[in-house]
């Protein structure tokens, strides 16, 4: 397994991997992953860190975490690993990479957002030293229509 910084070659496997994760919708209304033309913007900036992971030269999981270096916080957007590929470490080592690029930038806190009943995430997270803190409730706005929910079966 090699876990690398992701670059444009990769945006159609994260997108795939992405758009299979009903975890990652945070409403019915907004999409639940990243459109392609903004994980190939993410990926050109110096403020979003997309990492991947391959094993044998296919993408198998990522990481992206949004970094704001003026107030040297950085979120992690999203995680995920195929299932077959899951207890074998990989979400492990794309934290602990994320950790160190972080770190080389003078990020001082690192957050993300789980669902409250994701347990396996909570997991995750609290072992790679996270404290759990509140509850919240999540609100948005789609400033665009790329971030609109579209029924495709129609």
């Amino acid at each position: 397994m090699n876990i690398r910084k992701a670059s444009s070659q990769d945006i159609d496997a994260i997108y795939a991997l992405g758009k299979t994760v009903d975890e990652f919708s945070v409403n019915k209304e907004t999409v639940s992953f990243w459109p392609k033309e903004l994980l190939n913007s993410a990926i050109q900036s110096d403020d979003v860190l997309i990492l991947v992971a391959e094993d044998e030269e296919s993408v198998i999981g990522f990481l992206i975490v949004n970094y704001n270096r003026g107030l040297k916080k950085a979120l992690i957007e999203n995680i995920y690993v195929q299932p077959d590929k899951r207890s074998l470490g990989v979400s492990d080592s794309l934290l602990k990479f994320a950790f160190e690029l972080l770190s080389a930038t003078d990020c001082k806190y690192i957050a993300t957002l789980v669902p409250p009943d994701a347990q396996q995430a909570i997991d995750l997270y609290k072992r790679s030293g996270f404290s759990q803190g509140e509850t919240f409730v999540w609100l948005d706005l789609a400033m665009d229509a790329d971030f609109k929910n579209v029924d495709w079966d129609s």
